[in-house]
């Protein structure tokens, strides 16, 4: 709570204009996060920040807020986007739902200055594995006939922040993901070729650089259809 103040002078001072927030505040009766933002019968003061909840939409797995927040009588509208069913060191259920999430996501946040802040608990493990994703599918969305490495995605994820996708799991939803949004999704590309890196357990090669075995390589066909309407 000590923070909350903190937090929402970020937001304002980047005017940040989506939230995703992937964990429940309270998991397996333990505190995971403070609940920043009120219902929408009420109104919460952080410092000089007051915040309130225009609406609150409730979908199958995840709600949207429209939050308003007046600093001074500045106000900055605010979508938060909140999954649910996100187990901690998990992945949820299935790849569509997180697929249809992140195309939820990027329906608001198309244009390039919108700033999005992504968060769970410890901000690494459900927020890397998002992050990850999202930049996958804006990536084939905006390039015809792409090749992308999601060993380097994350990777570079982790050269910023470590433990980001925390476990073998998520790592493997990352793909799976990715699989089902290029086969069963609407996309506007053709075909993409996944390539799935991994480092050799030989160690570096006789020329120093590490060694990388290639372990799948798949070519994926999609229907010719927009992927947001």
């Amino acid at each position: 709570a000590a923070t909350c103040g903190d937090f929402w002078r970020m937001i304002f001072q980047f005017h940040v204009n989506i939230i995703v927030m992937l964990c429940m505040p309270v998991e397996k009766e333990k505190e995971k996060c403070f609940v920043y933002y009120p219902s929408p019968t009420e109104v919460a003061m952080y410092d000089d920040i007051a915040i309130y909840c225009r609406k609150e939409e409730e979908f199958s797995n995840y709600i949207v807020r429209t939050i308003v927040a007046d600093k001074g009588g500045v106000r900055l509208e605010v979508k938060q986007f909140h999954f649910i069913g996100w187990p901690d060191f998990g992945v949820p259920e299935s790849p569509d739902v997180m697929v249809n999430f992140v195309d939820a996501v990027q329906q608001v946040s198309r244009c390039e200055e919108h700033y999005m802040a992504v968060h769970c608990s410890a901000g690494v493990g459900r927020t890397g594995t998002f992050i990850a994703v999202d930049a996958l599918m804006r990536l084939v969305r905006q390039k015809w006939n792409c090749k992308f490495n999601i060993f380097d995605i994350v990777h570079k994820m982790r050269q910023q922040r470590c433990k980001m996708v925390q476990t073998e799991g998520q790592y493997k939803y990352i793909y799976e993901c990715m699989k089902y949004a290029l086969e069963n999704h609407r996309s506007t590309f053709v075909k993409v070729r996944m390539f799935l890196y991994r480092r050799s357990k030989k160690g570096r090669t006789s020329g120093g650089s590490d060694s990388k075995e290639l372990l799948q390589m798949e070519d994926m066909s999609c229907p010719q259809t927009p992927l947001a309407t």
